[in-house]
């Protein structure tokens, strides 16, 4: 019965359509509409229907003219309000206006030369299934990636958040629209990982994840949202199409676990990582902390010349256990004139520098991005003892069958951080194939 009411539908669009009007209205060329003979010919060279998704978009209509004279073209009209902008030249272009209704329309546009009538049909689906969530994300962040495997497309990742993130990881009490898409628009800097602008564009859920131009990839793209328990819920898509336009982003998805979801951004399309601001200091020590440490147990890391400044670079560490790791951790970064694996080579000391421009052999590399004293409960970082070891000196001697590690430095705020690991315990670990 639906089917039959729908051919009706469109018998009644046809009658519409077909009231009449000039070639000469149509091209502007007789405005008192007084019909104008035209020679030849037209015909039609599209194909009929033409197919739309539910967001719309530009059309266009083809035909030829066979035996007609110069300024011969046909005039066309419509009586559906949702194709707009009709136009004639070369060819006839039309604009489908984004659906809302829950269900497909068909629209007939009636195209005449002469005495010759043609009705081209324009069907759309209906609109995407009304959403379950309304999200208004406030923050677009994210990068281009890379080429991707076809060679002919590029790769951009972005997240869709209320506060916004400062990476692909980096998870805070927000949701997060995670979206992997692929575009014919390559960025302005193809370094790997760049900040770039999101190219405009539909893009379509893609299930087998084939990387195809003006698609989104099923296996990276996922809500997240982070709860303030610790907890969190990812939600994957099983469907979904995002629009990109001019300072806005809409994204309308269902989860697999079948919640419809619309998500709008208007704002710059500019992407990149929430910048984090730099704290005053990165110790945790409100006073001078001393320490006397026995039966810990020293792993030592060869990494070659890690840093290419020409210096053998080895790790020094200290725990009570690599296995139930617990209390204070030491990791100092140390450098050698000699790039070879010589663990007789470790033992002596070695004064901090900030910066590795200024490594000299016999130095360790200090501050926030070098050497650290930690504190840990089962294997992970706690804030109780967190302190770089931003200048001062470290001492590694043989002590019977292992070492013995003094530390006489101080922190970012000037505390004193000084103690001994006793470690009758020393491994070492030769990690030059893994800098090849």
């Amino acid at each position: 019965m639906k089917k039959l009411l729908s051919l009706a539908v469109v018998a009644m669009l046809a009658m519409v359509a077909c009231e009449k009007t000039s070639q000469d209205d149509q091209s502007g060329n007789n405005p008192g509409g007084e019909n104008t003979a035209v020679s030849g010919t037209m015909t039609i060279t599209s194909e009929s229907p033409i197919d739309f998704k539910f967001i719309g978009g530009a059309g266009e209509i083809t035909f030829t003219l066979e035996g007609a004279k110069e300024g011969d073209k046909p005039a066309v009209e419509c009586a559906q309000a949702w194709i707009t902008d009709l136009a004639v030249a070369e060819t006839i272009t039309f604009n489908v206006e984004r659906s809302t209704v829950q269900e497909e329309r068909t629209a007939i546009i009636l195209v005449t030369y002469g005495e010759q009538e043609e009705q081209v049909f324009v069907k759309q689906s209906a609109a995407y299934e009304p959403a379950m969530v309304e999200f208004e994300a406030k923050a677009l962040n994210g990068e281009y990636q890379r080429v991707s495997k076809s060679g002919n497309g590029y790769n951009y990742f972005i997240i869709l958040s209320e506060k916004g993130t400062t990476g692909w990881y980096d998870l805070y009490i927000d949701a997060y629209y995670r979206i992997d898409l692929y575009s014919e628009v390559a960025p302005a800097d193809l370094t790997e990982n760049s900040a770039s602008v999101l190219p405009q564009g539909v893009y379509y859920f893609d299930d087998l994840s084939l990387e195809d131009n003006g698609t989104f990839a099923q296996n990276q793209s996922a809500r997240l949202e982070c709860f303030e328990d610790g907890s969190f819920k990812e939600d994957w898509f099983k469907d979904g199409v995002l629009i990109v336009t001019e300072n806005k982003v809409e994204l309308y998805v269902t989860t697999v676990s079948g919640v419809v979801h619309h998500v709008v951004y208007e704002g710059s399309l500019e992407i990149g990582w929430m910048e984090i601001p730099a704290p005053d200091h990165y110790t945790s020590l409100t006073a001078d902390y001393t320490f006397e440490h026995k039966g810990f147990v020293s792993q030592i890391y060869y990494y070659a010349d890690a840093e290419n400044v020409g210096l053998g670079n080895w790790i020094i560490s200290a725990a009570n256990s690599y296995e139930t790791m617990n209390g204070d951790y030491l990791k100092v970064d140390v450098y050698l004139e000699s790039l070879e694996y010589n663990p007789e080579l470790i033992y002596g000391e070695y004064e901090a520098v900030a910066t590795s421009a200024e490594l000299k052999a016999g130095n360790f590399l200090g501050g926030v991005f070098g050497s650290w004293l930690y504190g840990v409960e089962d294997g992970y970082l706690v804030n109780g003892t967190i302190a770089p070891l931003y200048s001062g000196k470290v001492k590694i001697e043989k002590s019977g069958t292992g070492a013995l590690i003094t530390v006489d430095c101080v922190d970012d705020l000037g505390y004193k951080v000084q103690g001994t690991f006793e470690c009758p315990t020393v491994e070492f670990y030769d990690l030059t194939s893994q800098m090849q």
